[in-house]
Order: C-alpha cells, then sequence, then structure tokens
C-alpha cells in the first residue's frame, strides 16, 4: 500500500494531467450549429409561472391531490 507522500504525489499528478487535457478543451470554439442554437435560446423569453403554479405543484411541502 503507498504511503501517504506517494499517495499525495499521485493526486497531484493526476490533477495535473486532468486540468491539461481539459483546459485544451475550454479554449477550443464551440461549433457553429450549437452557437446558433444557443444564440436562438438567449432571444427566447423563459415563461413566467403563473402565482399559484408553486403551490399546485406541492411547492408548498404538501402533495397536490
Amino acid at each position: 500500500m503507498p504511503h501517504h507522500k506517494e499517495r499525495r504525489t499521485a493526486a497531484v499528478q493526476i490533477d495535473e494531467s486532468l486540468r491539461r487535457v481539459f483546459e485544451e478543451d475550454i479554449e477550443e470554439a464551440l461549433p457553429p450549429r450549437l452557437m446558433d442554437l444557443l444564440d436562438q435560446l438567449n432571444k427566447i423569453e423563459a415563461p413566467q409561472p403563473s402565482p399559484g403554479a408553486s403551490r399546485l405543484a406541492g411547492g408548498n411541502g404538501e402533495s397536490a391531490q
């Protein structure tokens, strides 16, 4: 079984390797089709819930029946 120091060193190496891999992904641009879809979503106004919607959905801690 590895010693505490060896486990910590291995954890640091894994952490650094994962950061390198994911940093490369973060720097990549999104595909144009995905950017278009995100733009469309940003233009849509989210519907506002009606005043009683939370109560009907059981939002007050009681079950709706």
